[in-house]
């Protein structure tokens, strides 16, 4: 059973309450994946040990590229070895983030996907899914103005 979790692609099970961090209370890109890489140690996703790998792992991604996808929406991403299942979390913030995006639009809604090193193919299908949902306009407006994370998770839930 353990194995079918580590392997889904569902974004109903990737993407739960306990996954967001609302409000986001950085203001620029360096402080925002730093908060959410808090979440990920604080949720036990990644170890209290590879919490300065994991900051610098998406650092260093977001200089190969801005990971933004317009309209106020992110997904960064990475492969670790030392995760060892694919998450999902998400960040809202209101008044938006400096994130260095081609369009020059404050991001309000970060997508952060961490996966297993090994596991390629389904880092590929799960970052698809969200990127898609983030594409969607009707989708990027709900997220902005969801109540709280329930309504949140639920956008994502109905777009699988």
């Amino acid at each position: 059973m353990e194995s079918d979790m580590q392997i889904t692609t569902s974004l109903k099970e990737l993407i739960r309450s306990g996954d967001v961090v609302d409000p986001i209370q950085a203001t620029d890109l360096h402080g925002a994946l730093k908060e959410m890489v808090g979440h990920l140690v604080a949720r036990g996703v990644v170890g209290e040990s590879q919490r300065g790998p994991a900051l610098r792992a998406f650092l260093e991604r977001e200089d190969l590229g801005s990971t933004a996808v317009g309209g106020g929406m992110a997904l960064p991403h990475i492969r670790a070895r030392y995760v060892e299942r694919v998450v999902a979390i998400v960040g809202r913030s209101r008044q938006g983030i400096d994130y260095n995006a081609p369009d020059r639009d404050p991001v309000h809604i970060i997508v952060m996907l961490v996966s297993p090193r090994d596991d390629s193919d389904i880092h590929v299908k799960v970052l698809r899914k969200l990127a898609r949902v983030l594409r969607d306009r009707t989708a990027r407006r709900f997220l902005v103005v969801a109540p709280d994370a329930d309504a949140i998770c639920e956008i994502f839930h109905e777009r699988d």
